[in-house]
């Protein structure tokens, strides 16, 4: 169902038609796990869920399949948060250990959604990373997350 709704949202729009090299989101890595308020629910059979404790920053990482020599210039998350108080804020794209170019004060936040960043240009990468740093706000509101996929595109 998930990858229909994906499928769905990539084809409706013409940026979205182009050929993705996708991760599934339960790939993605927290950085920090002693941030994290429960681990039993963190990587599922469906994407990656979390609740961040309340006013703690993390970072998810994720490597999309990639080849010595891929263009790119496109990349997306698929995600979810549990309301306002729980915002993706910044994303850091990296080539091996070089961050190439960085997205900040994103303050996304909200129900299912698939968000594209424009990388400005075709970049040639020897091995994609894309890093999404999360806020948890301090409000009583939930702060859960969940990622359903990353991807890259030229």
């Amino acid at each position: 169902m998930s990858f229909c709704f994906t499928a769905m949202l990539f084809l409706s729009q013409p940026i979205l038609a182009l050929d993705w090299a996708c991760t599934h989101g339960h790939s993605g890595n927290i950085e920090y796990v002693n941030r994290v308020e429960t681990l039993d629910r963190v990587h599922i059979g469906w994407g990656l869920q979390f609740d961040q404790k309340s006013g703690l920053v993390n970072w998810i990482h994720f490597a999309p399949p990639s080849s010595f020599g891929q263009k790119t210039r496109y990349v997306a998350l698929q995600f979810s948060t549990g309301s306002v108080d729980a915002f993706i804020d910044n994303v850091d794209i990296y080539d091996l250990g070089v961050k190439v170019k960085q997205f900040t004060n994103l303050g996304w936040s909200g129900p299912q959604q698939i968000q594209i960043l424009d990388l400005g240009e075709e970049m040639t990468f020897t091995a994609l990373g894309i890093s999404v740093e999360v806020k948890a706000g301090v409000e009583s509101m939930s702060h859960e997350f969940t990622f359903n996929g990353a991807c890259a595109s030229k």
